[in-house]
């Protein structure tokens, strides 16, 4: 299910459509819907960074959802990167829709700088994300 596909699609306050997919940024987190085929990492994905930093960065706290709609690929080592620019551990949450994406994310998630949660429905990794965000506001 793409966000685009849910009701809180009306609530976004801004969408990106960057080179390597689509972001849709709600008040306390983001969504990201990567592209097909990409290997994502760092240097990559520098504007996406930037949009996170540009919307996030006053308020401290907030939720990334990597919805992977398509199948792509993280450049595992880069992921270390994330902890010098993001201090107050964001809210992660993984969606997957098939067995191996969900093998894959479980593989990725040992190379994340913060816990993640792994979810097969977007909704529930929303939920997840605003009550954890709810737990540290």
């Amino acid at each position: 299910m793409y966000i685009r596909d849910i009701s809180q699609i009306t609530e976004a306050q801004a969408i990106y459509h960057i080179d390597i997919g689509t972001l849709t940024v709600f008040d306390t987190y983001i969504v990201a819907e990567f592209n097909e085929g990409l290997a994502i990492g760092f240097d990559n994905g520098r504007e996406m960074l930037g949009i996170i930093y540009d919307h996030f960065s006053d308020s401290g706290n907030f939720g990334f959802i990597c919805n992977r709609v398509h199948a792509f690929s993280m450049i595992p080592t880069d992921l270390y990167q994330l902890d010098e620019l993001f201090t107050n551990s964001p809210k992660i949450a993984i969606i997957n829709y098939s067995t191996l994406g969900r093998l894959i994310a479980e593989y990725e998630r040992s190379y994340w700088p913060f816990p993640i949660a792994l979810f097969n429905d977007l909704s529930a990794g929303i939920i997840w994300v605003d009550e954890a965000l709810e737990k540290v506001s």
